[in-house]
């Protein structure tokens, strides 16, 4: 019959559309899509038009969402939709089962009873508990789990049709039939179950919710609390019949995170995954970045059995359109592929495009969490006040040699070196920062109590008995391809740079050769290939037994380490920095220097390349992976001379690599080689002694010799540190004999003897590309600024056109500083300017153009000078001193107005 036809159509829910769609187009949108397939359908069962669209609105689409805008325009775009079918709509007959979540609204007993009336009278418990829940309805939407009886289903239908077609009585009757009905409509949806349900969820995590919604989530929603969009997905399991199907525009986290395990493992074992579109990001060409990455996919609430699915792999087309033109084109399609074996995997990931292969490593291998605790260390919650880059701090006040949390608490010291992650870097480095740990963390720890609302500090604090041991650390960001680095003792570790701890110390080379060989990047795609690795993802990589037998691939891993850490000390930026690399060659001129460095980089980098090929060799074929991966490494990969390789030309070599030299940025090398110079100067190094300096007392000859770093060195004697740290850097504009242009050729002089230093000044020019005295004028402070990380610790103090500038080693200044400046430096130089001027002057009627110019600019410069004079007499006089430990940021903000701005 016809109304047994109508009984037996789908019914097609629309949820909150909150975050992604415009209001506009979003149930709108899913609602007339869904129109459009059901007109046809009953055409084709003899109804005319009127009747099919009268059919559709009444049985088929229902639509919900919080907002109420977003509900009117898609109740509007089902009208429209629908007058093209039959013009009787616009009438106004019939609406849409679209509605809005209604404002807050108490609902008392008599109320409830007023509405059921005397027959009805037996489930007023069932309503009334119904409604108090629909109070927050506005704040929770479709997440509210009302329980209705079928009896009761059926009674409220009935009285709220009783209503709807009865004149009221009474003013009280009026109302009560006006408030109940927005009401009645929703609790009849959201108690109901449907064929077919869409939704595009709200994206809310549990910090962004308010404290209502946060605790009806926590209480109803166990699996799936960490965020409103998992949340849905037991929504519409929740209101879907048996076999009906839900499907739902997501993000892409619940496939793989650590927090929906259980949610993965109840999905896989009794829904079905019918099809998946793995969108990835820039889904929405609105939402720009790899952060919000989605996935949508059709469930079908039955068992699986031996279902298959289909999957679309789109996450690598970098737009909409893309991805459209990739699915239509049928790109990246696995087909047929069997759920069950997602069980196969250690935490259940959707990781649908991996090979029988790589299946059976995760079956036949223990997880590496059986041999290495994966932690999670420290977030400090305000990094700007407890950690510093090592190099703004006193060097002596940190501590390198703490073991243990107790240790480092029995030491009395402040400063500890502490991981935070970094870019991608394998085997060493990234050793940056230091952390204000002084009394066992008490700031720390305080501050943390007060991030907790009074709570105790472990929230954010973790871990702390793994603190200072040796250990694996690595970036929770990956990019492209997964890195980890050996971390000697002596480091707190964060929760940005988490780390790994073996049970057994000679089980930790082993470990790290996976991590920094292809199989690590192969693997934690296959468990989370989101941008953030997560400590659970790491532990779940499959580590077979031979692997830790193997004495060459420990070999291999100690050599890797050694070589990255060679690379990694020779730059200023650590604090085992001896000296220049160019100095240690004890070569006869800077081009021979270069020269030698170049080849001995060259045979370490490829040494260094050979390793990794080596290693990924071993452990592919342990692995039984050789169908799948190669044990090939691009040049690109090998993370040492990141400053200085030249990556377009590094890129054209060719195999073999032996007896190749690497394409170094010559360049970069004297920069490096300028600013070790400057560290000379201001005694931050010596020529006599390796390592930091800083500016401690001169050591005795005999103390000296086993340290020189030439065979004479009597010559380093002359290179004197100067007396107060501080260097004018004005070059032929000023008549200042220990200008740093002037200090640059003594140091040439003294490292490599007078009579190379015209050679060795013309290669350091050629290489640099310009003259010496316009790279120190214009470039030098810059460079140092991005070598330091804007934290410099050179300090350049320069009126605002650059007419007078200093460079201050900020280790050594005290509150006489800006005045021994003055004194020494500023207004000796505003002489110097104006008897320029005066000498000029006399013979202005003969000057030429040129010499015009210059007496212009002359005066420029002096004016400017005599303004600068101004304020850095006015700062003199405040004797500002600072705390090295405050850090570049804030002591260099004392300064403002007398110094360049760090760009």
């Amino acid at each position: 019959s016809s109304e047994q036809k109508k009984s037996a159509t789908p019914a097609f829910l629309s949820l909150e559309t909150l975050n992604f769609l415009d209001p506009a187009v979003g149930s709108g949108h899913i609602l007339v899509e869904a129109f459009d397939t059901y007109y046809p359908m009953y055409l084709a069962e003899f109804y005319n038009p009127e009747e099919a669209v009268q059919s559709i609105l009444q049985n088929n689409l229902f639509g919900l969402d919080l907002d109420t805008r977003a509900a009117q325009l898609a109740q509007f775009a089902i009208i429209i939709k629908a007058a093209k079918c039959s013009r009787t709509v616009l009438q106004g007959k019939i609406l849409p089962h679209v509605y809005a979540m209604p404002q807050p609204r108490f609902f008392t007993k008599e109320e409830v009873e007023i509405f059921l009336g005397d027959a009805y009278i037996s489930i007023i418990d069932e309503l009334y508990e119904a409604l108090q829940i629909m109070e927050q309805a506005n704040n929770l939407g479709s997440i509210m789990i009302l329980k209705l009886s079928d009896a009761a289903h059926k009674a409220i239908q009935e009285r709220d049709y009783y209503w709807q077609t009865t004149q009221t009585q009474t003013l009280e009757e009026e109302i009560v039939k006006e408030t109940f009905s927005t009401y009645i409509n929703i609790l009849i949806i959201l108690t109901n179950e449907f064929v077919c349900i869409a939704a595009n969820p709200p994206y809310m995590g549990q910090k962004n919710m308010n404290a209502s919604l946060k605790s009806y989530v926590n209480k109803n929603y166990p699996l799936t609390k960490s965020d409103l969009f998992a949340v849905f997905m037991d929504v519409t399991t929740n209101l879907a019949k048996e076999n009906g199907r839900h499907g739902i525009i997501n993000m892409q986290s619940w496939m793989f995170l650590s927090s929906y395990e259980k949610l993965r493992e109840e999905l896989i074992k009794n829904q079905t995954i019918e099809s998946m579109l793995h969108l990835g990001p820039r889904t929405f060409e609105e939402l720009s970045g790899e952060v919000v990455q989605n996935t949508s996919f059709i469930l079908k609430k039955t068992l699986p059995n031996n279902s298959c699915g289909v999957y679309y792999r789109l996450v690598e087309y970098g737009s909409n359109d893309l991805k459209k033109e990739a699915f239509r084109n049928k790109s990246n399609e696995f087909a047929d592929i069997y759920q069950l074996n997602f069980l196969k995997i250690t935490g259940y990931p959707i990781a649908y495009w991996i090979t029988e292969a790589g299946l059976k490593c995760f079956e036949e291998h223990q997880a590496i969490k059986e041999i290495m605790k994966a932690a999670v260390g420290l977030n400090t919650g305000d990094n700007d006040v407890f950690l510093k880059l090592w190099p703004e701090i006193d060097f002596d006040k940190i501590d390198f040699k703490r073991t243990s949390i107790e240790d480092a608490q029995l030491s009395k010291s402040k400063w500890f070196p502490y991981n935070k992650g970094g870019g991608f870097k394998k085997w060493y480095g990234n050793l940056y920062y230091v952390l204000n740990w002084f009394n066992d963390g008490k700031e720390v720890k305080e501050f943390a109590v007060l991030r907790n609302d009074g709570k105790h500090w472990s929230r954010y604090i973790q871990n702390l008995h793994y603190m200072f041991k040796d250990g694996i650390t690595w970036s929770d960001i990956v990019s492209n391809s997964f890195a980890a680095r050996y971390t000697p003792k002596g480091s707190l570790f964060d929760v940005k740079g988490s780390s790994g701890f073996t049970y057994s110390e000679e089980d930790l080379l082993a470990v790290l050769s996976v991590f920094c060989s292809k199989l690590s990047s192969y693997f934690v795609k296959a468990v989370n290939p989101t941008i953030t690795v997560q400590v659970g993802d790491l532990s779940r990589i499959p580590l077979p037994q031979m692997i830790l037998k193997n004495y060459r691939i420990k070999s291999f891993a100690s050599s890797c380490i050694e070589l990255t850490k060679s690379d990694w000390d020779s730059r200023e930026n650590s604090w085992d920095f001896r000296a220049n690399p160019l100095i240690l060659s004890r070569q006869k001129t800077l081009e021979l220097s270069s020269i030698y460095w170049i080849k001995q980089i060259s045979k370490n980098f490829f040494q260094l390349h050979s390793h990794e090929e080596e290693l990924n060799k071993i452990l592919i074929n342990i692995y039984d992976l050789s169908s799948e991966l190669s044990c090939d490494v691009s040049l690109n990969d090998i993370t040492v001379l990141q400053d200085e390789l030249d990556f377009q030309r590094l890129a054209q070599l060719r195999r073999p690599y032996e007896n190749q030299l690497v394409p170094i940025r010559v360049h970069t090398i004297m920069q490096q080689l300028i600013s070790y110079a400057v560290g000379c100067y201001m005694g931050r190094y010596r020529l006599d002694r390796p390592g930091l300096y800083i500016a401690h007392p001169s050591p005795t000859e005999e103390e000296l010799l086993p340290y020189a770093l030439s065979k004479d060195v009597n010559k380093h004697f002359l290179f004197q540190i100067d007396d107060d740290a501080i260097i004018p850097l004005m070059g032929s504009n000023g008549n200042f004999t220990d200008d740093m242009l002037h200090r640059t050729k003594e140091f040439l002089s003294i490292v490599w003897g007078n009579d190379t230093l015209t050679a060795n000044l013309n290669f350091l020019q050629q290489q640099l590309g310009k003259d010496l005295e316009d790279y120190l004028l214009k470039d030098f402070w810059k460079d140092h600024v991005k070598t330091y990380s804007k934290k410099p610790i050179y300090w350049l103090f320069a009126s605002k056109k650059g007419a007078f500038q200093v460079l201050v080693y900020m280790h050594r200044m005290n509150a006489y500083t800006p005045a021994n400046i003055r004194s020494k430096y500023l207004i000796p130089h505003i002489s110097w300017l104006k008897s320029q001027l005066i000498d000029m002057g006399k013979k202005a009627a003969t000057l030429s153009k040129a010499e015009l110019k210059k007496l212009d600019i002359l005066r420029k410069q002096a004016a400017e000078c005599e303004e600068y004079d101004l304020l850095l007499k006015d700062l003199a006089d405040k004797q500002i001193s600072f705390d090295l430990d405050d850090g570049v940021t804030k002591n260099y903000a004392l300064f403002e107005g007398v110094v360049a701005p760090i760009k």
